[in-house]
C-alpha cells in the first residue's frame, strides 16, 4: 500500500513538473526548438495537409539542411496522388526540396493504385502505419494527421 501511494505521488509530481516547464516556454521558443539535425516524419491523408506538410518541412530544410523529413500518404490521399497532376508535382517538388515521400501499400491496394501510378519521386512502404512506429522506435518525432 505505501508503495502504490509512494509511486502515485511520484507519477503525479511528474506531470505537475512537466505542466509548469511547458508554462515557462514562451510560444517562440517552442517554435525554434527544432534541432538542426533533427528527424521528423508526418503520416498525412488529405490533400490540405500534404501541402502544410511539404510547406512546413521545406521551411525547416532551408533552415537546417541537415534535417530529415519523410511524409507519408496513405488512405485516399494515395489516390489523389496517383490521378491528379498538381499532386503529383508536389510530390517532385518536395523530393527536390530534401524529403522523402512515401506511399502505404496497405491504401494503395484498397484504392487500386500500383506503384507505377505514383510519380517516381515517392517509394512504397506495405504498411504506412507500421513504418511510421518503426520511424518512431528510431528516434523520430512523428504527427499523424
Amino acid at each position: 500500500m505505501r508503495k502504490s501511494i509512494l509511486l502515485l505521488l511520484l507519477i503525479a509530481s511528474s506531470f505537475f513538473s512537466l505542466h509548469v516547464t511547458a508554462q515557462k516556454l514562451s510560444v517562440n521558443e517552442v517554435e525554434n526548438s527544432i534541432k538542426a539535425d533533427g528527424k521528423y516524419a508526418m503520416l498525412v491523408r488529405n490533400v490540405e495537409h500534404l501541402q502544410a506538410s511539404v510547406k512546413t518541412a521545406a521551411g525547416l530544410i532551408k533552415d537546417n539542411p541537415g534535417l530529415d523529413f519523410q511524409i507519408v500518404v496513405c488512405g485516399p490521399l494515395v489516390k489523389e496522388v496517383a490521378g491528379n497532376a498538381a499532386t503529383r508535382e508536389l510530390m517532385d517538388r518536395a523530393e527536390k526540396e530534401g524529403m522523402i515521400i512515401l506511399a502505404c501499400g496497405i491504401s494503395m491496394k484498397k484504392f487500386n493504385v500500383s506503384a507505377a501510378d505514383l510519380p517516381r519521386s515517392v517509394q512504397v512502404t506495405e504498411n504506412g502505419l507500421l513504418y511510421i512506429f518503426g520511424l518512431q522506435e528510431n528516434g523520430y518525432k512523428t504527427i499523424t494527421l
